[in-house]
């Protein structure tokens, strides 16, 4: 080893502190070898790097190969550190080439001459030398140049095998005099031919076996390291490894992909298209297969179709042509995980999980519920959404109708953020997601009883091997939710929405569930439960006065204008909807309404409004109220009040005051 005095990788005394003498070796072997040294175990990373760059970071050539090899075989340096050392180097490369590939390829050769008889082995067994080196492949982040090692890897070891053989068989060829033909067939047997199928070495199958997992994990490589460049991007530090695949289960490529999409800054619109375009894709190719292999029409047309769909999906979208055929090569290696239903569940799931680290972050749970009804499958619309409600919401809404419950009404900022983890003014965006997502619960639980169960198939590359189930599947293994249970859940998030909402004093929501509720109250919701039939008249009126309440502050918050665009708020929609629910007379509720509008002043609305109404006379009592009340505030405010006041009545002036 040389050192320039312009080298700025590492010191000499660097260098030299990184070997140390093997223990119990510390008198030669013969009297011209060298000490037997290893690398120590306890250099750090950027040690290793350093190291790493100035022993293979140079030009290479093959002359300098071989002075490289009698160096080390001079210097007494463990070969296998060195190795090590290499494919360190190696896989931390930023853009490595066919020329530093080849150099590479030359060094391993070198390396695994001089350790001799580590390499080979017998052919059912398997060499710790090669084992480390694949430990060490399926463990980087950097598929692409770890698919590279290992191709050199297993065409260095059948080299060697070839020669070992070649020797072998001279060797048997020179005492072919001296043994019998049996005992040369057993020594042939050693080394058997790479020709020979009976006879493939395990160090092959295991190579073989490395190398088809890491060129699954190169089109995930090259999508993960792509930005969109027509959305603003906020792209996380993703990465992926084989092992790292093997340990997380099947669902683990259907979960980067997920973090991958929501970190891109593509809207829910694009995501949605380009999966769409993705399962069309995929679709059009299992019914083209099918149709090829039916016909034995080869492979060739069908390969030559596959091309036209793909261009014929680019031209429709040419802003996102790079994402889409990024994605067709990620679905080549593992289909089922990247269809949409898959990246849906997957991206609402991580979404939700966010916001529960982040709860005053309601915009995560919104997108969450937005990706949620994205999911075609009813099965698994469901099975995620009660996996959400059961992991996290539960929890939040139980917390939040205790505590308002407590305090009478919406509780202060300060409170909120102690016991909720959100802000006030974030109650009632929550509550109206939560909302949401118990509707998604309902409305798939009713599809749920028609339509057939989905049958989840894993991807080629699980074929054989063992892994955690996938995320959708977990959805799809969820047991069936109690649609009345669900229900009850939903009225009780709608009654914390409505006193969140127009901030309503003095209410206590969990009054308003009666005993045989309140028993169930946040159970999971695959608990079997029935509603009762009969209502105490106390909690009736109690939920009348509240639903009353509710249609009073709605209408106050309708501009003083009377304008019609913004129509009826949906609260009163909602506070008919729990009215109906309670069986409660809907009519008291329209006649309220009308009478809230007349008195604010909001006549063409309520116009619009009365002919729900049935009881029509005794609208029209309290609606003589309101004219009354009307008519005392004209005369109090008139400039001829005693004019217009000697000309009426003595009654009817009593009336009007009274009102």
């Amino acid at each position: 080893v040389k050192f320039s005095d312009t080298s700025a990788v590492i010191s000499i005394g660097s260098f030299l502190r990184c070997w140390d003498v093997s223990i119990g070796s510390l008198v030669k072997d013969s009297i011209t070898g060298a000490l037997p040294i290893n690398l120590k175990e306890d250099i750090n990373y950027e040690k290793k790097l350093k190291l790493g760059e100035f022993l293979f970071g140079w030009s290479w050539h093959r002359e300098s190969v071989k002075s490289f090899s009698e160096a080390i075989r001079s210097s007494g340096a463990n070969p296998e550190s060195l190795l090590h050392v290499a494919l360190l180097h190696w896989l931390t490369c930023i853009h490595p080439d066919e020329v530093a590939a080849l150099h590479l390829g030359m060094i391993l050769h070198s390396l695994s001459i001089l350790a001799g008889e580590k390499v080979l082995c017998d052919i059912s067994s398997q060499s710790p030398w090669w084992g480390a080196v694949r430990d060490k492949l399926v463990a980087s982040t950097q598929p692409q140049h770890a698919f590279i090692s290992a191709l050199l890897c297993r065409g260095v070891h059948a080299r060697l095998e070839i020669e070992a053989q070649v020797t072998a068989e001279k060797t048997l060829k020179q005492s072919s005099e001296e043994y019998d033909v049996d005992n040369s067939h057993k020594k042939v047997e050693n080394y058997p031919s790479l020709n020979d199928w009976e006879g493939l070495s395990m160090e092959m199958v295991e190579w073989n076996l490395v190398i088809s997992q890491l060129e699954s994990l190169l089109p995930i490589h090259l999508l993960l390291s792509y930005t969109p460049s027509n959305y603003p991007s906020r792209k996380p530090d993703l990465e992926v490894s084989v092992k790292t695949l093997l340990e997380k289960g099947r669902g683990y490529v259907g979960e980067v992909l997920a973090k991958w999409f929501i970190g891109s800054g593509l809207p829910l619109s694009a995501v949605e298209n380009v999966l769409r375009k993705q399962d069309e894709f995929r679709k059009t190719r299992e019914v083209e297969s099918m149709e090829v292999e039916c016909a034995d029409q080869g492979e060739e047309k069908l390969k030559e179709e596959e091309e036209k769909q793909v261009e014929k999906h680019i031209e429709e979208s040419q802003e996102n042509e790079e994402t889409l055929y990024l994605l067709r090569k990620v679905g080549e290696k593992f289909p089922h995980s990247v269809a949409a239903d898959t990246i849906f569940t997957n991206i609402a799931w991580e979404l939700s999980a966010a916001w529960h680290k982040t709860a005053d972050d309601t915009i995560l749970l919104s997108q969450a519920v937005a990706h949620i009804s994205r999911i075609k499958n009813s099965h698994i619309r469901h099975g995620v959404s009660l996996m959400i409600w059961e992991t996290w919401v539960s929890h939040c809404i139980q917390t939040t109708s205790t505590l308002m419950d407590k305090v009478g009404r919406l509780p202060k900022d300060r409170m909120c953020h102690r016991d909720l983890g959100l802000g006030e003014h974030s109650v009632s965006v929550m509550l109206q997601n939560v909302l949401s997502l118990l509707e998604h619960i309902m409305e798939a639980n009713v599809v749920c009883e028609v339509e057939k169960p989905l049958v989840m198939s894993p991807d080629r590359f699980w074929l054989g091997l063992e892994g955690s189930p996938a995320l959708v599947e977990l959805t799809v293994m969820q047991n069936m939710s109690c649609y009345d249970l669900v229900y009850l859940h939903y009225q009780l998030v709608l009654v914390l929405y409505l006193i969140a909402y127009h901030n309503l004093k003095s209410v206590r929501p969990l009054s308003y569930v009666d005993g045989k509720g309140r028993s169930v109250l946040f159970k999971p919701l695959t608990t079997s439960w029935t509603v009762g039939g009969y209502t105490e008249p106390i909690l009736s009126k109690a939920r009348l006065a509240l639903l009353c309440r509710v249609i009073t502050a709605a209408v106050s918050s309708l501009p003083d204008d009377g304008s019609q665009k913004q129509g009826v708020p949906s609260t009163i929609h909602q506070a008919l909807d729990l009215g109906r629910a309670w069986g409660i007379s809907l009519d008291v509720l329209y006649r309220h309404h009308v009478c809230e509008l007349y008195t604010s002043g909001l006549d063409s609305l309520a116009e619009e409004v009365i002919p729900m109404v049935n009881d029509g006379p005794l609208l029209g009592s309290q609606l003589v109220l309101i004219a009354g009340q009307r008519l005392h505030y004209r005369l109090e405010h008139s400039e001829r009040t005693a004019h217009h006041l000697a000309l009426t009545s003595p009654s009817i002036t009593e009336w009007v005051k009274s009102c």
